[in-house]
């Protein structure tokens, strides 16, 4: 540096300020938050922050005294109600991830007014989610319940905090309900929706819930533990009342959309047109096994999910919750119309919006099924090669992913990306339905508008109705109708024809009095307006023979008989094992809030049935098929040289599931260990030892290989490598009916959710427990 200028040795100076400060920042500070998600325990975290302070770190967001005793034991909640928000308005101001087929405008969404208008009134700061109090609800959401999407809860719950003390986060809210009334009224003061405002209650509760039953405030603080649970309880009055505006709230505006809609079905399904070409490009790409860049996955992506909510009409929450067991476990299905054989794919996806007791239903032609088949081999599989990269890991098994690895977060934004890339006026899924729900349908006979009605609704009310068709054979029928529907309307048909449908439609909107409907087209309709729930009222009179006309009197019989049914069912799926008495469903009933149509305690008594258990594994017609053949699928035998021979699997399996047996010869134990003594020091042996429920010691056997009954293979058992520490399997002794005659069969159940590519490793160790579990020593040898 001496024979340096000193414009240069002041460049060199800057830089290695510029390093030390970044290096004092950013090499020395710690947050918190990050240090606790890898140590759980207080001592062994006090101790570390200890020693980094004393090297001269900086640990940020720190908690004080008073909050460090309050740390979130490792122990899961299970909450009582569902956690999923879907289809809900989202009145906040959210940031979504970008992605090649949608750019939205630079600083629309940051600057609303809705926005401006919560700062000016104190309700839009928050605190920092990284607070020990905040950032432990944080962990919460996410270990406990799965959730990792919970970015939108906490900062409800931050800005909740704030307004009610801007110093710190703290618990002392609960002392001070009046306070808590005004952030709630004013909520809904500055043109919140009635939903917005619950989504706040219902995070807070969740929160108290997180503070009651997760920290160790019980025994640190009994009285502010006490005044939790109070506040809590009070809460739930104030949510009643929340909720009973928010319905009135979502009726108005089912309502309003049902009068302004001028869509017809064509205009829903307008964006699977244009984009179709452009689609099948790709999805001939993916048939030849070519590599796909993103922008084409998202494409097959986004069009399957527009493709299930407007030609199939299925709820976003379908969508978002299809599983892929679910699409595994899809039903073929023939269907024969005009001497025509059709084939058809039923799936039945379980968890969604609707009552948990009906099943949401769609089926797929074959040209669909095998579009779905694509990105399922394909694209989802590249997506979850970014898994490890994602910063949260799903816990479940969802069928459509994003980019990331994790399950979407929402299908009718994903939805409107692909509606903005082709420059087409956006369809929402609920337009969607409404519009094919009251289409009109020239041509179609009563049971036919039925089932139509039947399949937009999640029943089998027609089926139950009409024996002669099962209920996967409606749901193809539906789907075949719905796309009869669609056709007619287009630009073929007349214009005479399209005034009537138009003039139908309008009269059916406006005076309820078509004089064509009959009793069940008009209880259709009037369902489709006002769906039938557990907590919903029927309207008043004036409002309900806007559409049921000179049939109100029968629509209203038939819509409370289907409200009380539904609450049977719920109040019956409370005591699913064990008879309740009088006393237990008068409470239960009580508990809910209903105050007319009251199901009655005498027929619950009559219909109450306990549930039927599962099939057991030893009554399993599939296993056993498995164990005579012995041709276990998603299992492959490998030779990796260094590793030698190992079994692994080219399929998920999850935990509890069968994998395989340890397929063999049942001898007496005293005839195993003679064999044992035959073998040679380099020879491999293959034995179980176990004992039967009746005490006695057997052993089964692999030695003869290949065996008698299965010469052309070598069954994937005796080569199952051992390992104590890493262990995934779990011998189990079964008795099993083979063709007539009892045998043992050792089956090997996963011990955890096994993935793709998994060795397959079990414990041989001695000393272990019986395989039927009664607590008797087991040996277990093998090689």
């Amino acid at each position: 540096m001496k024979r340096c200028t000193k414009e240069q040795i002041e460049n060199e100076v800057d830089k290695a300020r510029a390093s030390i400060t970044k290096h004092l920042w950013e090499g020395r500070v710690y947050k918190f938050s990050e240090l606790r998600d890898i140590i759980t325990k207080d001592e062994e975290l006090a101790n570390l922050i200890q020693l980094l302070e004393s090297r001269g770190c900086f640990v940020r967001n720190k908690p004080s005294a008073t909050m460090a005793g309050q740390t979130v034991p490792q122990q899961a909640v299970v909450l009582l109600t569902a956690s999923t928000q879907e289809d809900m308005e989202e009145d906040m101001d959210t940031v979504e991830p970008q992605d090649p087929l949608f750019s939205p405008e630079t600083g629309v969404r940051w600057e609303g007014k809705l926005r401006k208008t919560m700062k000016e009134h104190g309700l839009y700061e928050k605190h920092n989610t990284d607070s020990d109090l905040l950032s432990g609800f944080k962990k919460y959401l996410r270990d406990d319940h799965g959730i990792p999407n919970c970015k939108q809860e906490v900062d409800n719950v931050a800005r909740f905090l704030y307004f009610m003390d801007p110093q710190e986060p703290g618990l002392q809210f609960v002392r001070d309900m009046e306070k808590t009334r005004s952030f709630f009224t004013k909520l809904s003061h500055i043109g919140l929706k009635k939903q917005t405002v619950a989504n706040y209650l219902k995070n807070l509760k969740r929160f108290l819930r997180y503070i009651i039953y997760n920290t160790t405030l019980r025994s640190t603080d009994t009285l502010l533990h006490r005044d939790c649970r109070a506040y809590r309880s009070d809460l739930g009055d104030f949510q009643k009342s929340i909720g009973k505006q928010m319905s009135k709230e979502i009726t108005g505006k089912r309502y309003t959309q049902m009068a302004k809609s001028s869509q017809t079905p064509q205009d829903c399904l307008r964006i699977l047109h244009v984009a179709k070409k452009d689609f099948l490009e790709a999805i001939a790409k993916g048939t030849l096994n070519e590599e796909l860049d993103t922008s084409q996955s998202l494409l097959i992506l986004y069009y399957l999910q527009s493709l299930l909510m407007l030609k199939h009409l299925q709820r976003a929450g379908v969508v978002k919750n299809m599983k892929v067991s679910e699409w595994v476990k899809r039903e073929e299905c023939v269907l024969t119309t005009g001497g025509d054989r059709s084939r058809f794919f039923v799936i039945a996806v379980k968890v969604h919006k609707t009552a948990t007791q009906q099943v949401a239903t769609f089926s797929l032609n074959e040209e669909e099924q095998h579009w779905f088949h694509i990105y399922f081999t394909q694209i989802r599989t590249r997506f979850l090669n970014s898994l490890l990269m994602a910063e949260d890991d799903p816990a479940n098994d969802k069928f459509f992913i994003s980019t990331s690895g994790n399950p979407i977060y929402n299908p009718s934004n994903d939805m409107m990306r692909l509606h903005k890339k082709y420059n087409v006026p956006n369809v929402t899924g609920q337009v969607a339905r409404h519009t094919f729900e009251t289409a009109p349908k020239c041509g179609f006979t009563n049971e036919e508008k039925s089932i139509i009605a039947d399949y937009l609704a999640h029943t089998t009310a027609t089926s139950e109705k009409h024996n002669r068709f099962g209920q996967p054979e409606n749901i193809c029928r539906a789907a075949t109708l719905l796309s009869k529907l669609a056709r007619v309307g287009d630009s073929s048909r007349s214009d005479a024809e399209s005034a009537l449908s138009s003039t139908h439609t309008r009269s059916v909107a406006t005076s309820g009095t078509c004089p064509e409907m009959s009793e069940l087209d008009t209880l259709n309709l009037f369902i489709q307006q006002h769906p039938v729930s557990l907590e919903g009222e029927i309207p008043k009179g004036k409002i309900r023979k806007v559409i049921t006309g000179v049939h109100d009197r029968q629509c209203y019989d038939k819509w409370r008989e289907m409200q009380e049914k539904m609450r049977i069912d719920y109040v019956l799926a409370y005591f699913p094992r064990r008879q309740p008495s009088s006393h237990q469903i008068v409470k239960y009933i009580e508990k809910q809030g209903w105050q007319n149509n009251k199901p009655s305690v005498e027929k619950i008594t009559e219909l109450w049935q306990p549930q039927e258990a599962q099939e057991s594994i030893k009554d399993n017609k599939h296993i056993k098929k498995l164990v005579k053949s012995q041709k276990w699928k998603g299992l492959l035998v490998t030779d990796d040289g260094d590793k030698g021979r190992r079994v692994v699997t080219t399929r998920k399996f999850q935990k509890g599931e069968v994998v395989c047996d340890y397929h063999g010869t049942i001898v007496t134990a005293a005839e195993g260990k003679e064999m044992m003594k035959t073998l040679s020091k380099e020879e491999m042996g293959c034995f179980f030892f176990f004992k039967n429920s009746q005490g006695k010691k057997l052993c089964m056997h692999a030695q003869t290989f290949p065996c008698h009954c299965h010469p052309d293979r070598d069954t994937f058992g005796r080569q199952t490598n051992h390992s104590r520490k890493r262990k995934n399997l779990h011998p189990e002794v079964h008795k099993m009916d083979l063709g007539g005659k009892k045998e043992y069969v050792i089956l090997f159940t996963a011990l955890k959710d096994l993935d793709v590519n998994a060795e397959l490793l079990l414990d041989y160790g001695i000393g272990r427990k019986s395989f039927l579990g009664e607590g008797r020593d087991l040996v277990g040898l093998e090689g």
